[in-house]
């Protein structure tokens, strides 16, 4: 809270500022005022209450036993397309291979040049497969905040004391590709450290990080506050 000179509107030092007897002294002008009234206006103000968001059908809750449990299924009809394009990719692969394999003298530029499209090929393949099979749980509990992706590895579990989240908020990120232009969101949490930490990516739905930061924040009772950059869409 900051206050001001009712007089002459100058901010008024912390030193100048008797909490005991309410009572301010303005160095400008001089005025004593009491601001007993400004403290319980300050007081009554309601917190930013943020609108509700209906959570995605997508989203499994299970809340027992003091933890809240969030899950979902990566899947999605984008991977069916996917799952076609990386048998093209990998069969055409696999016989150009087969052929620089079978034939003698074969130059050296055919088995060298494909390197980098067998690196794609393998990169690829694995995440149409954990498209197909994997779930990232989310559990909140009164000791810690997990992220967990499984059951093929991938990147991004994590483990976060519950005591150090302060704030969670959605951030949008814009991908631009030729004439095409595509929105990811990503949920954030900021440590009582300052430190911001990447929670989960990836949305192409915004209602799913916002839903994921209600129940977070109403289970951990934390204060919706508004942060730089958050998607408020």
């Amino acid at each position: 809270m900051k206050l001001h000179c009712p007089d002459c509107g100058q901010l008024i030092d912390a030193a100048d500022i008797n909490l005991d007897t309410r009572l301010a002294k303005c160095r400008h002008c001089n005025a004593v005022f009491g601001f007993g009234d400004s403290i319980k206006t300050e007081n009554r103000r309601a917190p930013e209450v943020a609108p509700i968001v209906s959570v995605s059908k997508r989203l499994h809750i299970n809340d027992f036993a003091g933890v809240l449990r969030i899950r979902w299924r990566w899947f999605s009809g984008m991977f069916l397309f996917l799952a076609f394009f990386c048998v093209a990719w990998d069969s055409f692969l696999i016989f150009w291979y087969s052929m620089a394999f079978t034939q003698k003298h074969t130059p050296w530029l055919m088995v060298v040049f494909p390197v980098a499209h067998v690196a794609v090929g393998v990169g690829l393949t694995y995440f149409t497969i954990a498209g197909f099979v994997n779930s990232t749980t989310v559990e909140v509990g009164q000791e810690k905040l997990s992220v967990r992706h499984f059951p093929l590895p991938w990147a991004g579990n994590r483990t976060i004391p519950a005591a150090d989240i302060v704030q969670l908020h959605c951030e949008q990120r814009t991908s631009r590709n030729n004439n095409t232009t595509t929105f990811t969101y990503n949920l954030f949490a900021t440590l009582n450290t300052g430190t911001r930490v990447k929670l989960l990516s990836g949305f192409t739905d915004p209602g799913e990080p916002k839903a994921l930061e209600q129940l977070i924040e109403k289970r951990l009772q934390i204060k919706n506050m508004p942060v730089v950059g958050e998607y408020r869409g």
